[in-house]
């Protein structure tokens, strides 16, 4: 389920235009989740902020950890 918080969360503050996913970082989103590809998530989650990334969807779905 993280790997989805990532890709959502990045896809939502990209339509805010808080982030900008370009070729690369949506090549490495697609790999995350349709191969479950540990590698790219550890990617990404590390270049948009680690654990504030995973909070920030927890957050603004009012979930908890």
């Amino acid at each position: 389920m993280v790997k989805v918080r990532i890709a959502e969360e990045l896809l939502y503050c990209a339509s805010l235009g808080e982030v900008e996913l370009g070729s690369s970082e949506l090549s490495r989103m697609e790999t995350m989740l349709m191969d479950s590809d540990d590698a790219s998530a550890s990617s990404l989650y590390r270049e948009f902020g680690g654990v504030a990334v995973i909070m920030a969807a927890l957050s603004r779905h009012e979930l908890t950890e």
